[in-house]
């Protein structure tokens, strides 16, 4: 049985009370693991309010109604719920909602041994307003980033260290103001934000559509999170492992029984939400035999394109839907390196991460899962190439696209990673830094969001 925090009493600006919202919420922080599948995000009138309990009382944490509990939450939740009654005015009136994180060395160890079970993922809904409380019990500052969350007018809240903030210190807390605007619907993530803390605590961060609102496409019957993730040691392309959910899979000496398996039902259609957390990694992705509908990318919803792979990059999140109308059997889901170094460079992970699509019924299992024939290989720079065209925004009149059209200023900017050789102590070592038109970032002497308003 998970225990549960009482949140205490702080100011906010809608006016409230993280123990008491003007909206009737109460919030309230719960730890756990694979026993908070039963919360659900939507929040009912009709389910009992949340109970503080003890770790070994086993009582009830909350008692929901027939309703939600006939809606399935996926595995690894981040386990925190609130209970507020709906506006009596309108569905879609933004609910404000606290949340806290726990941070210390514990997490980093779990969390960095990439266990799917374990990643704190959280729902909300669009255009709400979190406020996430981060303690730092451990000995290291940190931060946290929102990956992709505008944060429109709200830089302060955006938690890259020494850009916006410095570091949370050990032994001290920071609250973030989280805004999901009303134009990001769909799946991003967070994930720490300071040196190496950036491999460690992560999750997803799905955005629903406003209450009393859905989906521009037919609602699918189930979903799925997929994180492909990197297990690295040094600062280049040359990673340990790429994992989906946690597990490298079969095609890996140390992968094989704990390789990830997602059970689906047969003529059954799933939203598949996937997050690219691999550092520095493009990747290709596909399903064997199984096309892939993508109806969205990085929090914002796109025209449906049918395609027999993706190729996402680093620190992207796509949506896609999919159709599970093939044979009873298994069916590989794989996702190798796309490389656009010249060919005869070979310092580049050339593993392909693997997991399991897996039918329910009675049928004798295949002896090995057939394997995605069209999924591209490393160096197939038109299949990259050939992909971007498919991204194209919604722009309907419900989900607008609002973009300049009369072009003022051209600029050129070039992104470049750049290996810096020097010396350290005797030593010749090397790094790679990071550029634009080949001036890398150096740690500013004064603060750069003051800079902003003084015009420094």
């Amino acid at each position: 049985m998970p225990s549960v925090k009482s949140l205490a009493s702080a100011p906010l600006d809608c006016g409230a009370s993280t123990g008491d919202c003007r909206s009737g919420m109460s919030a309230y922080m719960i730890t756990g693991g694979k026993s908070l599948q039963k919360f659900h995000n939507t929040v009912c009138p009709d389910c009992k309010p949340i109970r503080t309990v003890d770790d070994n009382s086993g009582a009830e944490v909350r008692r929901l109604c027939s309703s939600c509990r006939s809606v399935p939450s996926p595995a690894g939740t981040w386990a925190i719920r609130t209970s507020r009654r709906a506006s009596s005015t309108s569905p879609a009136t933004p609910r404000c909602r606290v949340l806290t994180l726990y941070f210390s060395f514990s997490w980093v160890l779990i969390l960095s041994s990439d266990d799917s079970d374990l990643l704190h993922n959280f729902y909300s809904n669009s255009g709400d307003l979190v406020y996430v409380n981060v303690h730092n019990q451990d000995d290291f500052g940190v931060t946290i980033h929102w990956h992709g969350v505008k944060q429109t007018r709200n830089p302060w809240s955006d938690g890259p260290d020494h850009i916006t903030q410095c570091r949370i210190q050990p032994g001290t807390n920071f609250t973030y103001k989280v805004i999901f605007g009303e134009d990001q619907e769909g799946t991003l993530w967070w994930h720490a934000h300071s040196d190496w803390t950036r491999a460690t605590v992560h999750g997803a961060i799905v955005i629903l559509p406003t209450q009393g609102t859905t989906y521009p496409f037919p609602k699918p019957d189930g979903e799925h999170l997929l994180e492909f993730l990197s297990n690295q040691t040094v600062t280049t392309l040359d990673d340990i492992a790429f994992t989906i959910n946690g597990e490298p899979g079969d095609l890996v000496a140390c992968g094989g029984e704990t390789t990830h398996r997602w059970l689906v039902d047969y003529g059954k259609t799933y939203l598949l939400r996937i997050v690219n957390a691999v550092v520095n990694s493009e990747l290709f992705f596909a399903i064997s035999e199984h096309n892939l509908t993508i109806v969205g990318t990085d929090g914002t919803y796109t025209k449906p394109r049918v395609t027999s792979y993706i190729m996402i990059a680093p620190g992207q999140t796509m949506d896609v839907l999919i159709t599970t109308n093939q044979s009873l059997s298994h069916y590989y889901m794989a996702a190798r390196q796309f490389v656009t170094l010249e060919s005869s460079i070979a310092e580049f992970n050339n593993m392909t991460a693997t997991a399991i699509l897996q039918y329910r019924g009675n049928y004798p299992p295949p002896d090995v899962p057939s394997f995605p024939a069209n999924l591209p290989l490393f160096h197939d720079l038109d299949s990259g190439l050939g992909f971007l065209p498919l991204l194209r925004s919604l722009a309907t009149p419900e989900h607008p696209v609002s973009v300049p059209l009369k072009i003022t200023t051209r600029m050129l900017v070039t992104a470049s990673i750049n290996k810096v050789n020097y010396t350290f102590e005797g030593t010749e070592v090397s790094h790679l830094a990071a550029s634009l038109n080949n001036i890398t970032f150096m740690d500013p002497t004064s603060s750069i969001l003051l800079a902003y308003y003084r015009v420094e």
